[in-house]
């Protein structure tokens, strides 16, 4: 069965060799550059629209002297074995992470920013021309990009980067006015500056056959040795705010505390007038009972007249007398009188008669 076997593999293999072309694949992630004793022969674009396909070609013919094909999308494609060798190169998106660099801001703030790009092979020939491999397209776009971001960054203040929009701080309590003088006016805003910087940095990339699609900012940080100040002054901004916020509190607190003292103070003397005239009230229709008595409903629905001090005055003082006598000594305690103290009467056995006789 091995025996049988030889032959064949013997006769693919020497086809493969003997043939005067030779098959290959772009998968869809691809690109590549046919090369024919290092010459450029062929070129095979992917992932561009139609009319970056048309730009991409007449940059290729127009640039080269030798006869160039360009070809797009992927598929099978054929070469000449031995005499020409084929590149193949990244057609997707590709992420360069940049590392963090102190650019000097418009308003002399110097800020640490940690950048990143996305960027893809958009020219297959002028690339592997000139700059040959990632690696070294990584170094061409670090350059790119640091210049970009210090020549556009340079020009504004901190704020435009801090800030991504235009629209103004939405502030609310007492310390509104504060927040809307001091407010710094954004003019742009971070997505417009990364929209400028992207553009500066694809159009110098181009040359490079490299397209730049974005640039952005990942993190914004203070130098170190900047940064325990900065951290020092927002400390204070916030402290003051706080006791601006707790000055406020306690000038509310004292107003609603004596506004409310008042009310307190006038519903209780309106309360005290009240309860003297209710109680002027009884106490003039309670003496006018005394003094002139009052009739009584039997239980058969019959009526009788009780009479009132007003009829006797000489029992109503003697009673009086027995009253404030009761008041003035208590149980166990003696009461020393002169014979001239109106209670004296009381104890006065020849003025005893009237009490007596009642």
């Amino acid at each position: 069965m091995k025996k049988s076997l030889l032959p064949i593999l013997v006769a693919v293999v020497a086809l493969v060799l003997l043939s005067p072309v030779r098959v290959y694949t772009i998968d869809e992630g691809e690109q590549a550059v046919v090369l024919q004793f290092g010459k450029p022969v062929r070129v095979v674009v992917n992932r561009l629209s139609e009319a970056e396909y048309a730009e991409v070609a007449d940059e290729i013919l127009s640039s080269t002297l030798e006869k160039v094909k360009v070809a797009y999308g992927p598929g099978l494609y054929v070469k000449l074995p031995f005499a020409q060798t084929l590149e193949k190169l990244e057609a997707r998106l590709l992420e360069y992470d940049e590392d963090p660099d102190d650019i000097l801001m418009g308003d002399k703030y110097q800020l640490r920013i940690n950048s990143y790009a996305r960027w893809r092979v958009r020219n297959p020939l002028w690339f592997l021309r000139r700059v040959h491999n990632t690696a070294m397209a990584k170094i061409r776009l670090r350059g790119i990009i640091s210049s970009a971001l210090r020549r556009e960054l340079g020009r504004h203040s901190h704020y435009e980067v801090i800030r991504s929009t235009t629209r103004p701080i939405e502030t609310i309590g007492v310390l509104e006015d504060d927040f809307r003088t001091q407010q710094p006016v954004v003019t742009y805003g971070r997505d417009v500056l990364m929209q400028r910087i992207s553009e500066l940095c694809d159009g110098s990339a181009r040359k490079y056959g490299i397209q730049v699609v974005d640039v952005r900012v990942k993190r914004v940080d203070l130098p170190s040795q900047n940064a325990d100040s900065v951290y020092e002054r927002m400390i204070e901004e916030r402290k003051r705010i706080a006791t601006r916020y707790i000055n406020e509190g306690s000038r509310e607190a004292q107003k609603i505390t004596s506004d409310t003292d008042r009310q307190v103070k006038f519903i209780t003397a309106e309360a005290e007038k009240t309860d003297l005239e209710i109680r002027g009230e009884a106490d003039a229709e309670a003496a006018k009972i005394y003094a002139e008595g009052y009739q009584e409903t039997l239980a058969d629905g019959t009526k009788r007249q009780i009479e009132g001090f007003g009829s006797d005055p000489e029992f109503f003082r003697f009673t009086r007398k027995i009253q404030a006598l009761k008041e003035a000594v208590g149980p166990g305690e003696r009461l020393i009188l002169s014979t001239e103290n109106p209670l004296f009467e009381l104890f006065d056995a020849e003025k005893m008669s009237f009490g007596a006789d009642k």
